[in-house]
């Protein structure tokens, strides 16, 4: 339950001037991990890379803190929430298990409001793009990036995955489910990447999405 925990208090986010078409509320969600101190995050206009509004890492420090942040863009506007952590380790799953998520509007309790959702399990950064409205009119232009990749949400679609890989590569696996979950589309378990130490890996898949 959301609200039964009491929200970490922030500075004012650090912000640049927005365009004033009818402004529409989101309210972004973030459950820390131990280490909230090393996770920054930003909403961004996915055209011009311009940054609306920036919480920078440092901006929160209560370990296992909960952040609930409420800010207004331009309905039908194209933006990119992005999520970073200077530890290198994410916010799940090392040091408690973080997660972040934006709901259209104020009510964090309405689970059909829930225009982004993600466990925080990611190593440097991670990103989403959607449209800013309700979900109904938001999924139609969602994409997600994972350090790097754009997989369009709607017929098929090519997906990169760009991973930042430390000098135990050979512990890092991933891998992509069906939604029903029955069925691994793709994998690569651990040891794939037992000769690729702290190196950078970018590759590109093909998806039928749905």
């Amino acid at each position: 339950d959301l609200k039964s925990l009491a929200p970490t208090l922030s500075s004012p986010p650090t912000t640049s001037p927005r365009p004033s078409d009818d402004q529409f509320t989101l309210t972004i969600v973030m459950q820390f991990d131990q280490w909230s101190s090393e996770t920054g995050f930003s909403i961004s206009s996915t055209d011009s890379g311009t940054v609306y509004y920036d919480w920078p890492a440092g901006t929160f420090y209560e370990p296992f803190g909960l952040s609930v942040e409420q800010i207004q863009l331009p309905l039908g506007m194209d933006v990119t929430f992005t999520v970073t952590d200077t530890g290198g380790d994410g916010m799940c799953c090392l040091y408690g298990d973080g997660s972040f998520k934006i709901f259209a509007g104020e009510d964090i309790e309405d689970n059909s409001a829930i225009l982004v959702s993600d466990s925080g399990d990611f190593e440097k950064e991670t990103s989403v793009s959607f449209t800013v409205g309700y979900p109904e009119e938001s999924s139609k232009n969602s994409t997600s990036t994972a350090a790097g990749g754009t997989t369009p949400i709607g017929g098929k679609a090519k997906a990169t995955v760009v991973m930042q890989l430390d000098k135990y590569s050979a512990e890092t696996g991933w891998f992509i489910l069906s939604s029903d979950g029955a069925t691994t589309v793709i994998s690569r378990p651990i040891g794939y990447y037992e000769a690729k130490s702290e190196e950078k890996i970018e590759e590109t898949i093909e998806l039928d999405v749905g």
